[in-house]
């Protein structure tokens, strides 16, 4: 069973709010690792946020511009805007979803721009490069979920790791709405995670070279598949391009733009 919470544009409060992880507290958690998930430093991610939609109900967002956060499709309020709240400064988002959505729910993107200032965090990139990913490499997760099927352990900020076992636009009829979609087994994602960032890690001489290639959307959680929405199938990266093009927005991993990540 393909899972996507889509009772979550309903579900939002007219006031929709992202906050920065690094206003989680989570002393104590670092280290327990719960089904292939482990809780994260929120000091590491400056640029990932979170939102509790309702009670049972959570998403997760990116900074990846100076005034750019990425999300999932399914994860945005009706109207298509919220506040992002960095270092107890209030910015104001709108969003755009591709054309494609809801209807190749692997299209599960959607880019906000705020308003007022750049937002002073260290924004993370984005891969654009198709060749970047394989078969067999490991992907890192992370995202404000749960960590079984039955929502346990929601409201915590967690990282995971799993290798790809299929790549976007790869004909298989035991699959679906797979346009899009680069398909990791191992640690899921969950309820929660939505909207999250999907990243491949690169050990390099200067540290570790991390970038986004997808976007947390769809989990078969009895085969722990995550259906990740990737930035560089052509659907993604016209997406990226065109948006980035018409907000005259910039994108860190298209052109240089000061302040991102690496």
């Amino acid at each position: 069973m393909l899972l996507m919470d889509t009772s979550l544009s309903s579900a939002w409060a007219e006031d929709a709010v992202y906050q920065s992880v690094e206003t989680l507290n989570q002393s104590g958690l670092e280290g327990q690792v719960i089904h292939g998930t482990v809780p994260a430093r929120t000091t590491d991610w400056p640029a990932t946020l979170y939102a509790n939609v309702d009670d049972h109900s959570h998403c997760t967002a990116t900074i990846v511009g100076p005034h750019v956060i990425l999300t999932a499709a399914h994860c945005l309020p009706p109207s298509g805007k919220f506040t992002a709240i960095v270092h107890q400064i209030a910015y104001h988002a709108t969003c755009t979803k591709p054309d494609g959505w809801p209807n190749d729910p692997s299209d599960d993107y959607a880019l906000c721009s705020t308003d007022g200032d750049a937002i002073p965090v260290v924004y993370e990139m984005i891969s654009f490069n198709p060749k970047a990913v394989a078969l067999g490499v490991k992907i890192t997760l992370a995202g404000y979920g749960c960590s079984d099927q039955y929502q346990n352990g929601a409201g915590t900020f967690r990282i995971g790791y799993a290798p790809v076992v299929r790549m976007p636009n790869v004909p298989d009829k035991t699959y679906v709405f797979d346009r899009n979609s680069v398909v990791t087994q191992g640690a899921a994602i969950c309820p929660g995670d939505s909207g999250g960032g999907a990243f491949l890690e690169t050990p390099t001489a200067a540290g570790t070279y991390r970038a986004i290639v997808g976007v947390n959307s769809r989990v078969d959680m009895s085969k722990l598949t995550s259906y990740l929405s990737a930035t560089f199938s052509p659907d993604g990266r016209a997406f990226f391009q065109s948006w980035s093009k018409e907000k005259s927005a910039q994108i860190c991993g298209l052109g240089a733009v000061q302040g991102c990540r690496n």
